[in-house]
């Protein structure tokens, strides 16, 4: 492939960054397609069918993120035609990587998606460090808490040690970590009613046996690798809203009162604050007002899979998204073949090189190596043939 020629200029090392950032941006576009279909078809049902594809898409969008970080690689000539405008661009760019003209604008392109991917991760960690002073700073719940908390470990098969805190610093119940899970709750929660404090704990806690904070931490790390693909902001906000009322869902499944988890919810809407990951609280700002209306019209039976079975279904997405992560796109030869004809000398090296790697094609590739007017093309084509010694730098302008 042309990302893998040895041109001898480090300029062009941010064209091929590029080149595989979208890459991957469109083979990511896969699994967040079928998370948006899955959730408009569940639409009306549980949350919880919603949050498992949305759980599926978080997971084969790392994978095949990641799967690009190794050196196994195949080609897939896959790209029709209004895609691979970019991809055409980005490797004229790169054979043109010794002009001043060239550099510029590809490295500012790589300087801004780097920089905004390295604040979004920024954010991450500066709020998990705001989770470790948070719980530095609280102390131990009260006794009752403690009593109702594991109360909610029993009824909802919880085995992990849970830490249970509570802090002036917050408003409304927030939990985060996979391992040793955490939950602060309010000062305030000593005083509540105990309908409310049973509720809060046992919304907490599935949260918890769903390991949701760990799935809202990939979710977010997916947006920041890609975060210039709409949908990958859509999934976090998708995956926050029907984690909640999949939640919600649940602790009314187990008995408690609709007029009393509503008026829970109520009672913190006015102070709840969206906590900063890796917390999640029980009263985000966002959607709360639609959550209290949903309460009332909850009639479907919540979907709660089991913990095997929702291994297999992670796995099962990793699995199939496996070999996207060894995927370099390209375009179709429909695409590669009408480049022989542009009048750009980039772009018939461009596709000359692809042309060559297909068995098909090869017979393209040899006739440039001969007859096109451009030496620098025919340069590259005896390149990506073989037929030549390595491609002098000075046939990069042509």
């Amino acid at each position: 492939m042309l990302t893998e020629l040895p041109i001898p200029l480090v300029r062009a090392d941010s064209v091929r960054a590029a080149t595989e950032v979208y890459g991957v941006s469109l083979l990511v576009t896969v699994p967040l397609l079928m998370a948006l279909l899955a959730t408009v078809l569940f639409h009306g049902r549980s949350a919880g069918w919603r949050v498992l594809a949305q759980r599926a898409a978080i997971t084969s969008g790392l994978v095949i993120a990641i799967g690009h970080l190794l050196p196994w690689q195949w080609t897939a000539w896959v790209v029709p035609e209004g895609l691979a405008a970019p991809l055409v661009s980005l490797g004229r760019s790169q054979l043109r990587a010794s002009s001043a003209l060239a550099w510029p604008t590809t490295n500012l392109l790589l300087a801004g998606y780097l920089t905004f991917a390295v604040v979004l991760l920024g954010v991450m960690v500066s709020g998990w460090w705001s989770a470790r002073r948070l719980l530095r700073r609280s102390k131990p719940a009260a006794g009752v808490l403690h009593q109702l908390l594991e109360t909610a470990q029993l009824q909802l098969g919880v085995q992990r040690p849970v830490l249970l805190r509570q802090s002036p610093e917050v408003r409304s119940p927030v939990t985060w970590g996979w391992w040793r899970p955490v939950i602060v709750m309010p000062v305030e929660a000593s005083s509540w009613r105990p309908a409310y404090q049973q509720a809060a704990l046992w919304h907490e806690m599935e949260h918890v046996r769903c390991h949701d904070a760990a799935w809202a931490l990939g979710a977010r790390l997916l947006r920041a690798l890609c975060w210039f693909h709409p949908l990958t902001w859509w999934l976090v906000r998708a995956y926050s809203r029907d984690r909640e009322r999949a939640c919600d869902e649940r602790v009314l499944s187990l008995g408690v009162r609709r007029s009393d988890y509503a008026e829970l919810l109520g009672m913190v809407l006015g102070t709840a604050r969206e906590p900063a990951a890796p917390a999640i609280g029980l009263a985000m700002r966002t959607g709360l007002r639609e959550r209290i209306r949903l309460i009332g019209a909850v009639t479907v039976r919540p979907y709660r899979l089991a913990p095997t079975g929702a291994a297999c279904v992670v796995l099962a997405a990793a699995l199939v998204s496996a070999p996207l992560g060894t995927v370099r796109i390209s375009p179709t030869r429909q695409v590669l073949s009408s480049l022989m004809a542009d009048q750009r000398w980039e772009s018939r090296a461009y596709a000359v090189v692809r042309l060559a790697q297909r068995a098909d094609t090869v017979a393209l590739a040899r006739q440039a190596a001969a007859t096109d007017p451009s030496p620098a093309v025919r340069a590259w084509a005896r390149f990506a043939l073989g037929d030549g010694a390595a491609l002098p730098p000075t046939l990069h302008n042509n």
